[in-house]
């Protein structure tokens, strides 16, 4: 294993860009510094050619989004054509729109109908298609019982009539109320568990994209000191990347060392996203401080899990919106917060969404909601 740790040639950008997404996940656009994964990519393609529905189940933090951004879709075979949704809160909206970049218009797909027929017209364009759901457990925490028993039904069809390779990545927690939709129970026959990395794993994912950039840790003692600090963290990977991000920005540039006292600087691990996350909140006044806590207990489900809001029904809980507004602002700019447009779910158009940048920063920052 250690032999394939080899410092590679510096590459271009990376001095901006940073081969560590820190709380965000990795990105198709990562895929040359996602590692510690290939065992499982290669074990889930092998599944696809066999099962029609496959579950990936993990706890928080094991790096599930990344895991099929950046691992599964970019090692898909060049023929297969991938499709990437989530269920969010408008479920069938959001499965319409993931077709715009493959069928150019969704505008048609007002009911399960039009989602089956659209999907069997992609369907003859490719050798395979695979519908990836992500965050497959929004359907449980965002939507009525109606619509998951629509959607359910539709994931099911899709697999059947559309011959379609369905791919659900939900926390594992919320695995058992899949249980209640007969469409839904072939994933039970082939669970995937993707469980937090350890060992080697761990280690190449913290090592080797600092090495493909031609950069290293000071030494082995070093990063078995940092593994050793996320043995017993849940959100081992999302806590990693932070902390291994602000190491790259704290790195020895002339030496290409990432170093022992910058790590002690960002306090670790375990204090990193704590210490970050405080840094931000004392820089405001306390009227803003009550703002933050405002807006997170806004962007968590009673599962305590993330949740999307509308960025004017969030903010529409304040007196004050105006400061508000500024507040939020801070919080995305810092990238505690990320704010993206989604399906209305009514007409067809977006609508400005907010959520938490990741759920272990629930854990790692409780003074936010308590």
């Amino acid at each position: 294993m250690r032999a394939l740790e080899e410092v590679t040639q510096r590459v271009e950008g990376i001095d901006e860009r940073g081969p560590y997404p820190g709380l965000a996940s990795f990105s198709a656009s990562d895929t040359e510094y996602f590692f510690g994964r290939e065992l499982e990519v290669e074990t889930v393609i092998k599944k696809m050619e066999q099962f029609r529905m496959l579950a990936i189940i993990g706890p928080s933090g094991a790096g599930k989004t990344s895991f099929l951004r950046a691992g599964l879709v970019p090692a898909l075979p060049e023929d297969w054509c991938s499709i990437l949704t989530s269920p969010g809160d408008s479920p069938l909206a959001n499965l319409a729109q993931s077709l715009v970049g493959s069928i150019g218009d969704f505008s048609k797909f007002e009911d399960a109908e039009g989602v089956i027929s659209a999907f069997q017209r992609v369907q003859k364009s490719y050798k395979a298609v695979v519908l990836i759901i992500d965050r497959f457990e929004e359907l449980f925490t965002l939507n009525s019982t109606g619509i998951q028993s629509d959607y359910a039904e539709i994931i099911g069809r899709l697999s059947l009539e559309a011959n379609l390779r369905i791919v659900l990545a939900m926390r594992d927690d919320f695995l058992i109320l899949c249980k209640n939709y007969d469409s839904l129970n072939a994933i039970f026959s082939e669970l995937t568990p993707l469980l937090p990395l350890t060992g080697a794993s761990l280690r190449r994912a913290l090592v080797q994209p600092a090495l493909k950039c031609g950069h290293r840790f000071e030494d082995e003692s070093m990063v078995d000191f940092i593994l050793s600090d996320v043995t017993n963290e849940r959100g081992v990977l999302p806590l990693l990347a932070f902390a291994a991000a602000g190491l790259w920005e704290k790195r020895d540039r002339k030496t290409g060392l990432l170093t022992r006292n910058a790590y002690r600087e960002i306090g670790g691990v375990s204090g990193a996203l704590a210490q970050y996350a405080e840094k931000i909140l004392d820089q405001m006044n306390e009227r803003q401080q009550t703002i933050v806590r405002e807006i997170f207990r806004n962007l968590v489900t009673a599962q305590n899990t993330r949740a999307a809001r509308d960025w004017e029904d969030l903010l529409s809980v304040f007196t004050d919106r105006i400061a508000a507004e500024e507040v939020l602002r801070i919080l995305i700019n810092a990238r505690l917060l990320t704010s993206f447009d989604a399906p209305s779910g009514d007409s067809g158009g977006n609508k400005r969404r907010v959520e938490i940048i990741h759920e272990s920063l629930l854990t790692a920052w409780p003074r936010l909601i308590h």
